[in-house]
């Protein structure tokens, strides 16, 4: 059954292929592993190309991070990352949020990536007393899927961030996020809490 809806789907992607009742991929991060698929059989392989944008505030969308603090928080991101073999493809930390581009392995899941970005860069801030006051990131997040067509055009809008901003706040840009993909507004309302307007 979900073969044949994969099957006549013209959305498939040019890395999956659907053999009998299960999806084979093959993998950049282990080749010669044999997987379980769900729906019955092995998979020799498994290709995962998934892209996650990020965005999170600071604590009620205080703007902390001014001055050379981004910088810092940025370079610090980027290190902890490839030192836990976590990818980025495009960070920009803004004074009161982050957008991050990063590919997903097919083992790791979206909650691992960013709750130990946000968690492990927090207690640095803090452990190094890169702003006067205690530093907190806001409790949830934003992440959306973004195709492999589409990275270069996601990377190019985070890089323009800092410009985006001089007409746009961050509250107005992270509404129409919101609602582009189709949020409830007591969904919207929930993750805007307490960020200024």
């Amino acid at each position: 059954m979900v073969g044949d809806i994969l099957r006549n789907s013209t959305r498939l992607q040019p890395w999956v292929r659907v053999q009998e009742n299960a999806i084979e991929t093959v993998s950049t991060v282990s080749q010669s592993q044999e997987i379980k698929s769900s729906f019955g059989g092995n998979m020799a392989h498994a290709l995962v190309r998934v892209f996650i944008h990020f965005v999170w505030s600071t604590k009620h969308g205080k703007r902390l991070l001014l001055g050379d603090s981004g910088e810092h928080v940025r370079n610090h991101i980027e290190e902890y990352a490839w030192q836990h073999s976590m990818g980025i493809v495009q960070l920009a930390v803004q004074p009161e949020h982050v957008h991050l581009l990063a590919p997903l392995s097919r083992t790791q899941p979206i909650e691992d990536i960013v709750g130990r970005i946000k968690g492990e860069s927090s207690h640095w801030i803090n452990q190094t007393n890169l702003i006067r006051s205690k530093f907190s990131w806001q409790t949830g997040y934003w992440a959306g899927s973004v195709c492999f067509q589409h990275v270069d055009q996601v990377k190019t809008y985070i890089q323009g961030q800092q410009e985006h901003h001089r007409v746009k706040s961050f509250r107005e840009e992270f509404e129409e996020i919101l609602r582009r993909d189709g949020y409830s507004e007591d969904q919207i309302a929930m993750l805007l809490e307490g960020v200024s307007r």
